[in-house]
């Protein structure tokens, strides 16, 4: 069916990127963990033997996890040379029964020299056989400094640690035994594919001990999901995690996915069979597995040159499908612009890129997509065509991509990268999801990053005509975030060469320059989600009884029924099983983020994608000021305070209280942003928009009582864009702020009608 302009079919709201936007440092470890828990709980099974099916597929044939006489022989040497650390480890987790958490976590630290020399004796063992090495890898006894992160936005991300990282770590000068990590180096996540968590108590493993289906997720088990989360963030290649839990003298793998998480039986690892389990386990961690066995994406590659493990960011050649000939394929240049933080859902990276053979620069995004639902390539066609394939200024404009293909001709999905269909539900709120890629041949840096005021609204300006003709043709973004609009830059591919001993020019280096355009223009990305208000159309023939006179259509009496053939328009429905809405919390509009709250269907809109603009312009004004390097200490202090009261919480009812508080009645923009306002103080234009902005924010949220102690713009934007007690309608208030807007790029210097 199709809807009245401006509508899309009602679906259910989720948000599962809200601390992605947190503001200044990584929001708490706790709070995250508390929403994490509520997303597990309907994603996990327990007591799945799969899982160890999937870690003991064999990475070669002559893999030593596999090798029964090498396993034989490593179990003999742990049981001879570390019988005092398997003796010491009974005894711990026997006196730590009855311990409180406290007692508990110092017992905790008692086991970990304990496990490692179990770890590094196993290693030893095979490297003193001579055996082969082709991967190295270290369980790392990580000391008290959490792991790094190299997240763009948040540096310190993540500002956590597992007792045990698995690290990849650089090949030694000869041999095959890694050199001990030492202790005062902090690692980085990026070079950490799996993790080893301890607790002292079998009672406090990630399994519930009894009806699992009645008891509540286990602490242990979050505290994983939140490693598992902060490892596909910083390796935004990585499929899915291993994680391995020792509570007590037991152990139990884990299996981390963008759908979910997947538990093996808990086994008594000094057991006679349990011994041999986790001494293959190991193995294959650290000595056997290949990138792709642990999770890898099949389809990347490290560069020449490149790994995880050295100082500089590594670069990767990212290909559609493992097919020898790379139709498409790219070269990444630097960090990524953007990597989710959420363990569940898209798992959305952004990255800048080079076009193999071509050497073109374009922005790459890799994306988990629904199954149920149509890929974004196929939407920015659908978009091309409503625009009759002429794709207005302030619109990104796709080159390529489309869905990941292992092996060539099947497509890279959650459920399939499982093995095993009893691990892939058929209904209920979970569903399969695709790998998918998009390339834009526009450029852009981010909307915050702006030179001046000038770029900042003249940016603003073409994204939202873009939206205002996006609404003309039918189509709802339902995304607006602070991530998907863009400056506008041109870009460049830079190579640098060197010459190497014989005296041969060789390419050195790759970069990207970029360059300001000569005019001042944005562009808004990530169609993922959008949605059209006209169901797609489809001409085709159908036939249809001929009419004859004083006979009806379908009257079919007579034998010799005549048919004619009638061009008739079908309309496709949009939305399909398992189409859930998302939107990123932060910028959602706040009636979206009640229904949230209150588990209601809701219908997409125009409004709601203009509110959603709104929070990214004060969004964007905040983040430049906090960024400034010329702002004072003392400034950069208070501003970073207000950002973090406006944007930054960990639930969806802590954002709605503090848009509560930011809109509260009575309050105007001078008392609700007074340090930004300050830091603009002397940007009439700036001043205007985000005072305008405020203005239109307020209508849509609360309502505000009339104020006479003004400064001169708020008292100008009481004059020209009023805000009467029980808030303006957004059909009133929106072209109101429109106008604003365009009063504020007058007020730039030089601009006609302008003081300057």
């Amino acid at each position: 069916m199709s809807y009245p302009p401006g509508l899309t079919s009602p679906s259910k709201v989720a948000a599962p990127q809200l601390d992605s936007w947190a503001v200044g440092k990584s929001t708490g470890t706790n709070a995250l963990r508390a929403d994490l828990k509520k997303e597990i709980a309907q994603r996990v099974y327990y007591n799945r033997s799969q899982v160890l099916d999937s870690l003991f597929v064999a990475s070669s044939g002559n893999a030593l996890s596999n090798d029964i006489s090498v396993i034989d022989t490593v179990v003999a040497a742990i049981t001879t040379t570390c019988a005092v650390d398997i003796t010491a480890l009974r005894r711990i987790v026997l006196n730590a029964k009855g311990g409180d958490d406290q007692e508990k976590k110092a017992y905790e630290e008692e086991m970990y020299p304990h496990l490692a020399n179990i770890f590094r004796t196993i290693e030893t063992t095979c490297a003193d056989a001579g055996h082969a090495r082709p991967y190295f890898r270290q369980l790392v006894l990580s000391p008290s400094t959490t792991l790094k992160s190299d997240d763009p936005l948040l540096p310190e991300s993540f500002p956590t640690k597992p007792d045990f990282p698995v690290a990849e770590v650089p090949p030694p000068s000869s041999g095959t035994i890694t050199d001990v990590v030492d202790a005062a180096q902090r690692l980085r996540w990026r070079q950490c594919p799996a993790f080893l968590e301890v607790k002292v108590s079998s009672s406090d493993g990630p399994v519930p001990a009894l009806n699992y289906k009645i008891l509540a997720v286990r602490s242990t088990l979050v505290q994983g999901a939140d490693y598992a989360r902060a490892i596909l963030s910083s390796r935004p290649f990585q499929l899915h995690v291993f994680g391995i839990f020792v509570s007590g003298t037991n152990l139990c793998v884990g299996r981390f996915d963008r759908r979910g998480i997947i538990l093996s039986p808990e086994f008594d690892m000094f057991s006679p069979s349990g011994i041999r389990n986790m001494v293959s386990i190991v193995l294959k961690l650290t000595w056997d597995m290949s990138p792709v066995d642990l999770g890898h994406d099949p389809t990347v590659s490290l560069l020449d040159g490149h790994t995880y493990y050295n100082e500089t960011y590594p670069r990767f050649l990212v290909k559609m499908s493992t097919s020898v000939v790379a139709s498409e394929a790219w070269r990444t240049v630097g960090l990524p612009l953007w990597s989710s933080h959420s363990l569940f859902g898209r798992g959305t990276s952004v990255w800048r890129a080079l076009k193999v053979n071509l050497d073109t620069a374009q922005i790459l995004k890799v994306a988990w997509r629904s199954k149920g639902r149509v890929s974004e390539t196929a939407i920015y066609e659908r978009i091309k065509s409503a625009f009759k394939h002429s794709m207005p200024r302030g619109i990104a404009t796709p080159s390529g991509g489309g869905d990941v293909y292992d092996p060539p001709g099947q497509k890279v999905s959650v459920f399939d990268l499982r093995l095993h269909p009893s691990l892939c539900p058929t209904s209920g709120p979970v569903t399969d999801a695709i790998l998918h890629r998009v390339a834009l041949n526009d450029f852009g840096r981010p909307i915050w990053r702006y030179r001046d005021s000038a770029q900042f609204l003249g940016a603003i300006s073409t994204v939202v005509q873009a939206n205002e003709k996006l609404r003309e043709v039918g189509v709802v973004h339902r995304d607006i975030s602070g991530g998907n609009l863009l400056i506008k830059v041109n870009a460049t591919y830079k190579p640098t060469y060197e010459v190497d001993t014989d005296g041969k020019r060789k390419l050195k280096d790759e970069l990207i320059e970029e360059t300001e355009l000569d005019v001042n223009e944005g562009f808004l990305t990530d169609f993922e989600f959008a949605s059209f208000t006209i169901p797609p159309a489809t001409v085709v023939s159908r036939a249809v009884p001929a009419l004859s006179h004083g006979r009806i259509a379908g009257d079919a009496r007579s034998q010799g029924q005549h048919f004619r053939f009638k061009e008739v328009t079908v309309f496709t429905p949009e939305k399909v099983a398992g189409d859930g809405m998302t939107g990123t919390a932060a910028f959602m509009a706040t009636e979206l983020l009640r229904a949230i709250q209150e588990d209601k269907t809701i219908t997409r809109t125009f409004a709601q994608d203009a509110e959603s603009l709104g929070y990214v312009i004060l969004y964007s004004l905040y983040k430049h000021a906090v960024e400034d390097s010329q702002v004072s200490n003392d400034l950069r202090a208070e501003l970073s305070k207000e950002f973090t009261e406006f944007f930054s919480a960990v639930s969806i009812a802590g954002l709605l209280s503090k848009r509560a508080q930011r809109f509260s009645h009575g309050r105007e923009a001078d008392d609700s942003m007074p340090y930004l306002l300050a830091y603009i103080d002397n940007d009439t234009a700036l001043e205007i928009c985000a005072q305008a902005t405020w203005t239109f924010l307020a209508h849509l949220n609360e309502t505000k009582k009339p104020r006479n102690d003004r400064r001169a713009v708020s008292a100008m934007m009481a004059e020209e864009f009023p805000s009467p007690r029980g808030g303006m309608p957004f059909d009133e208030a929106y072209p109101l702020w429109i106008g604003m807007l365009r009063k504020a790029a007058l007020a730039l210097p030089g601009a006609q009608g302008s003081a300057t």
